[in-house]
Formats: structure tokens, sequence, C-alpha cells
């Protein structure tokens, strides 16, 4: 692990520039910071702090922008996350710094072949797994929304503890648990109740796939 690299990678997302500022965002010393660059190792709960601070999640990804004079209104630009993997099948937690390549595509391709009808959050990543086959396999690419307004029966990347997943949601507000359910009958439901709430982040709901040839 470059812990230095990654360190840096962090400051850049949560905007700050220096070891001071993350070691204050963290809640610990700056020494800390400089033994874990020293000896090139975060330790584990820290670096679980870290990840559950950087969830992936609408908050904290970049938005999306048009950044060339040559985009139009029939370009749209989408944020691909060549790093991040939502695990179809028992997670994996994703140690990227998180940084976006900008791809731009021609609304009317999203529109009429992908059938995407909101452009301003949407994102790219990959699949790993075969839990949610058949409607997405293993090295797939999906478009997903930013938004945590998913209902029933929705398929959605989810963060449970650090890990990213692709799963279809269940869920019961009124009772306090939600389910997340795998298409392939070999891969057991998630399911999460009362305090276990806190540790979910829905990031998105799967608008379209890719698939490659």
């Amino acid at each position: 692990m470059d812990v230095r690299k990654k360190l840096d990678e962090i400051k850049d997302l949560w905007g700050i520039d220096t070891d001071l500022e993350l070691a204050d965002k963290l809640g610990t010393a700056k020494h800390n910071i400089d033994s874990w660059i020293k000896r090139d190792k975060i330790p584990e709960k820290w670096d679980w702090k870290i990840g559950q601070m950087s969830k992936v999640d609408q908050q904290n990804l970049p938005i999306a922008t048009s950044a060339h004079p040559e985009d139009d209104e029939n370009t749209v630009a989408l944020n691909y996350y060549p790093d991040i993997v939502a695990a179809a099948g028992y997670g994996g937690i994703n140690e990227s710094g998180f940084r976006p390549q900008i791809m731009r595509f021609d609304r009317r391709f999203l529109e009429q072949f992908l059938n995407v009808r909101r452009f301003d959050r949407l994102d790219i990543i990959t699949v790993f797994g075969n839990s949610m086959e058949p409607f997405v396999s293993n090295g797939e690419t999906v478009i997903l929304e930013r938004t945590d307004d998913a209902r029933n029966g929705e398929t959605v990347i989810a963060n449970i503890n650090g890990d990213i997943y692709i799963k279809r949601i269940k869920k019961d507000p009124l009772n306090r648990w939600v389910k997340f359910l795998s298409n392939n009958n070999e891969y057991d439901e998630i399911e999460l109740k009362g305090k276990d709430l806190e540790h979910v982040t829905i990031i998105g709901i799967v608008r379209a796939k890719i698939r490659p040839f």
C-alpha cells in the first residue's frame, strides 16, 4: 500500500490541503498520520473510518460536468470510475482514491438505447461476480443514477460496512429493516435492522447496463 499516495488522494477527495487538516478531520493527531506514512500502513480501524467517511455516495463523488467548449445540449458527461467495483457477491472494499474519468455520450443514445431519462447525476462502474445474473453479469458496466430514493424491487448500488454491492432492494421503513437480494439463488440475502441501518448507504439506482463483447 502506498499510504502517502492514498492519503493525498483522500485529501483531494475531501478538498483539504495538509496532513494537519486531515488529522483534524479524522479526529486524530498529526503524529499518527506521520507514523502511518513512515510504516506505509494505516491501522485497520482508521482505514475503516476513512472508508466510512469517504463513502462512495452522492455527497462525496464529484459531479460530472461539461468541461469542453465543444460540448452542447446533445452531449452528456458521465463520471467513469475504473477502480470502483460493485460486488455481485460477497462484497469487497475498494482501495482507490475514486478519481473519475469523464466520458461523453450522445444524449439521444442514452435516451433511445439505454432508456436513461435523467442526466445530471450519472456514473459508470463495473460489476464483479455472478450473484445478479442474468440481470447483470460479471465484468459488465452499469450506469447508475446517484440517489438514495430507491423503491422496492429496484437494483441499487449500496455501501454496506464499507463494501460496495449491487443488489435488489426490499425495505420496510416502518419496521426499520432493509434486505438486499440477489438474482442468483446460490447467494443469501443481506438483512439489516435497527442500528445496523446506520452502516448502509444507498449510492444510486442502476438505470442501464453495458455488456462487453
